[in-house]
């Protein structure tokens, strides 16, 4: 076990709570790539307590991990923070589909819940479309 330094917590205190109130913390993530105790050693760092997604295209080994923060698809929170920021986009732009990006990286099984919460919001079909790259 190796203790770090790194960014896991963000409040977003410019927008005051206008488009969200929620509050990222360590427990929002699963992985993080940066230590600022020591800037050049390169390494993924699991967070204590959490295990990388099984659910996700095993290439070397897996790719759930992407980069930045890894964001914990599985926490209930975190669910209910992108149900919200769906409904908040589809009810400001009146999407019509969306496109959900790298997907290869992410929890399989997030992807249906999360469009049968924005397409209930929406009272009809939405569009959905992948990018997965193999």
């Amino acid at each position: 076990m190796r203790e770090i330094r790194s960014d896991t917590k963000f409040t977003f205190p410019g927008r005051a709570g206008k488009y969200s109130s929620f509050q990222w913390n360590y427990q929002h993530f699963t992985a993080v790539d940066t230590d600022f105790n020591d800037n050049l050693y390169q390494a993924v760092y699991l967070i204590e307590g959490k295990s990388f997604d099984t659910n996700v295209d095993m290439e070397k080994g897996s790719f759930d991990y992407l980069m930045g923060c890894d964001v914990d698809v599985a926490h209930p929170d975190v669910q209910q923070e992108l149900k919200n920021w769906g409904t908040w986009y589809l009810n400001e732009v009146g999407l019509d589909g969306v496109r959900f990006d790298a997907v290869k990286h992410i929890e399989a099984g997030f992807f249906p819940d999360w469009l049968i919460h924005v397409r209930a919001q929406a009272g009809r079909d939405i569009f959905a479309v992948g990018e997965y790259w193999s």
